[in-house]
């Protein structure tokens, strides 16, 4: 069985997806720190992946997206009981510190674990009957493991230094805890914490180097237990180990693992998954029957529900929606309503009135001019309309010609030169050390700088003698 510990700095950042990263590490639990997710962000293919069951535990502070750690466990290995945190309610401090324990920093699973002789004393293999079962029961012991993301270390900041102190105690009451109720510990992850000089590679440039209070922390802390592995190096083992698996002394002392090692070939994050082989020979995993509460294929959005067809079935609103001819016909009607200009200038009609035979005269003659004016009206509203639908269409379209060869003259001229000069992307420059093409990056230093690109040597970092690390190139992009 393979146990592995990596900080993947973004669940949803890793390129080949989850189920894929899940197949290369091949391991039987995996424990991944700062997955940088929010339960409102998780998708089914990051919490129900094939053959794995997942336990995630996210922050629940303001910072949404923020820290985060995950535990996944192959189906052939369900651990009897999770939890997505370290604090206990209603406990004294340390253990009962809830304050700092709300960032989606620790998930605990629980195991039984047995240890099994590889041979009877008559030399053949174990027998598989009941009575094997009932002797395997009967030896069970309890693993908890603590995957773990511990704040980072910032001496500027005091206030998060005291909660990355506050923080590390509540871990060291929590891993207490499960010591006095007769378990098996082992904690895995990111601890931030670089503890010796030869585990930081400038070490010479900080003061007090192995005095400072969270390495005293973990001196103290690593008393009772030993470090099976830990690195955080690249192709020239530059770096800081912070990347930790720490068991208690017993389960070393009886052989719990037979290897360890750091895939530097890994890529996808800024640390190295760091992995220890536990001996199968000697040990086994006892897979519990149920999945615990906190298991991801229990939640409510992936729980997988079936649909009732008669949901497919319900009777149907009609539709109150206009049909496309409708809509034209009442375009046309709209059109066809719509008043000429001319209505609104009105001829005054005369006030004097005659009688006798000239009034009849005059009537019948502005009967006539009545009728001529009305002909007269009608032509001059069919010109007027065609002659506005024709202009204001023509008009528009000289318009919008001009306005194009306007903006056409302008990029011709030194507008478009400016335009292409931004847009034109610079040459990568080369390296003075190496004269091999420098890598584009960005000042992520709060300052005037930030978010400044600039170039750099592409090389990893390493020693100022090793001719193969990164040079000193530097230049703004």
């Amino acid at each position: 069985m393979r146990l592995i510990t990596w900080n993947i700095n973004g669940i949803r950042s890793l390129s080949d997806g989850i189920p894929k990263i899940l197949d290369e590490l091949n391991a039987d639990i995996i424990c991944l720190q700062e997955t940088k997710i929010s339960r409102d962000m998780l998708t089914a293919d990051i919490a129900n992946v094939n053959g794995f069951n997942s336990y995630f535990s996210f922050c629940q502070s303001a910072k949404k997206g923020y820290s985060g750690v995950a535990t996944y466990c192959k189906d052939e290995c369900r651990p009897f009981d999770a939890v997505d945190h370290l604090a206990q309610r209603d406990c004294e401090l340390p253990l009962g510190d809830i304050e700092v324990d709300n960032e989606g920093r620790a998930v605990i699973v629980e195991f039984h674990i047995a240890e099994v002789d590889s041979t009877t004393e008559d030399g053949d293999k174990p027998s598989t009957s009941q009575n094997s079962c009932v002797e395997l029961q009967d030896r069970l012991e309890k693993l908890a493991i603590i995957n773990v993301y511990c704040p980072r270390y910032n001496p500027d900041n005091t206030e998060r230094f005291e909660f990355k102190l506050r923080f590390h105690q509540l871990l060291s009451a929590r891993v207490q805890e499960y010591k006095s109720s007769g378990y098996h510990v082992i904690i895995i992850g990111d601890v931030n914490i670089a503890h010796k000089a030869i585990d930081h590679c400038e070490a010479e440039k900080i003061s007090d180097f192995e005095e400072q209070p969270h390495r005293v922390w973990m001196s103290d802390f690593l008393e009772n237990y030993e470090g099976v592995f830990k690195t955080n190096a690249r192709a020239t083992n530059y770096g800081t180990r912070i990347d930790y698996i720490i068991a208690n002394s017993e389960l070393l002392n009886r052989e719990f693992f037979s290897d360890c090692d750091h895939l530097t070939d890994q890529m996808g994050s800024d640390h190295c998954p760091v992995i220890a082989v536990i001996n199968s020979s000697k040990w086994r995993f006892v897979s519990a029957q149920q999945l615990p509460s906190l298991c991801s294929k229990l939640m409510p959005e992936f729980r997988g529900t079936q649909t009732s067809i008669r949901s497919f079935l319900c009777a149907a609103q009609p539709s109150t929606t206009a049909t496309r001819d409708e809509l034209r016909a009442k375009k046309r009607k709209s059109v066809a309503s719509q008043r000429a200009i001319t209505n609104f200038f009105t001829k005054t009609e005369s006030s004097t009135s005659s009688s006798g035979s000239s009034q009849n005269e005059r009537s019948s003659s502005n009967g006539n001019k009545k009728q001529r004016l009305t002909e007269t009206k009608t032509e001059r509203n069919s010109v007027m309309s065609g002659m506005s639908n024709g202009l204001l269409t023509k008009k528009l379209e000289t318009i919008v010609d001009e306005r194009q060869i306007s903006v056409g003259n302008a990029l011709k001229g030194g507008t478009k030169n400016a335009f292409e000069k931004i847009m034109s992307k610079k040459n990568v420059p080369k390296c003075t050390g190496h004269g091999e093409p420098a890598a584009e990056r960005t000042v992520k230093k709060a300052g005037p700088n930030f978010n400044r690109r600039f170039y750099a040597c592409a090389r990893p970092m390493g020693f100022a003698t090793d001719k193969n690390a990164r040079c000193n190139f530097f230049e703004w992009a």
